[in-house]
């Protein structure tokens, strides 16, 4: 660094130094090395761990997105998947939305395959053979497509305008509330959502009590030593008690000049 020991230029630089390290292990995961000469080289920790900033020397982060959303990074022309940070957690939480919405498209497309199969095996109140429920193929673009309530197919295939039989109804709420079917599939992913979101809590607040011991032990790593300040604070007093004491005599030489006059 472009400043001398010991001065006021050296210690803003180095504390500058050191937020910037801050500010950057706060989005990625780091591994700093300080050198002699008070400069910091810094490695990105991932896989694979890649060098950042390799003396005057910077590499460029880049960010894409695919088509589900999901993150991918690159150091340089290098692949990188980040081991920690804020960016880490961001890229995390895309991967699991892209995982709930895949669950969520199997739900719909269950939930769509069930009822058209049922209505196809039923007939409507007014006798004419059931007709489809839903249509699309997923979460995304599931929409209901029968024009009337009545030609919810709530009886048997089969069965007169009017009756009263509801088996097929029965059929369709039963397959649709099966152990393997949609409503027991969005209890297990509703759980296991809540079960994920408890258990990053409970990461959060662990991660929290060692950054706040981290933030403690840097404090004290970068922080004034009392010993050291009370020595030098010892050491400007007797200079200026000496620089005083040359003045005064200084003083003294001039009045005795001024007298001899």
């Amino acid at each position: 660094m472009g400043a001398r020991e010991g001065t006021a230029g050296r210690a803003a630089l180095l504390d500058a130094r050191d937020a910037a390290l801050r500010g950057l292990s706060e989005q990625f995961a780091i591994v700093p090395t300080i050198n002699a000469n008070g400069t910091a080289d810094v490695a990105l920790a991932g896989t694979p761990q890649v060098a950042l900033v390799t003396g005057a020397t910077a590499q460029t982060v880049s960010l894409s997105f695919a088509a589900d959303g999901t993150a991918s990074f690159a150091i340089g022309a290098t692949s990188f998947t980040p081991a920690g940070g804020a960016f880490a957690g961001r890229a995390a939480a895309l991967e699991q939305i892209a995982g709930l919405q895949t669950d969520l498209d199997a739900l719909a497309a269950s939930t769509i395959g069930i009822a058209n199969t049922a209505q196809g095996n039923g007939a409507g109140t007014d006798g004419t053979p059931g007709q489809q429920l839903f249509a699309g193929s997923g979460a995304g673009d599931i929409a209901v497509v029968l024009a009337s309530p009545d030609g919810l197919a709530t009886a048997p295939a089969g069965s007169p305008a009017g009756s009263r039989d509801t088996g097929n109804l029965a059929a369709l709420l039963g397959a649709l509330g099966a152990s393997t079917g949609p409503a027991a599939g969005a209890d297990a992913l509703l759980l296991n959502l809540s079960s994920r979101v408890a258990a990053l809590q409970t990461r959060t607040d662990g991660l929290g009590i060692v950054a706040s011991t981290a933030e403690a032990e840097l404090l004290r790593e970068t922080g004034v030593d009392l010993d050291d300040e009370a020595a030098n604070l010892v050491r400007l007093q007797q200079a200026f008690e000496a620089n005083s004491r040359v003045i005064q005599v200084a003083a003294e030489l001039f009045d005795t000049i001024l007298s001899l006059r």
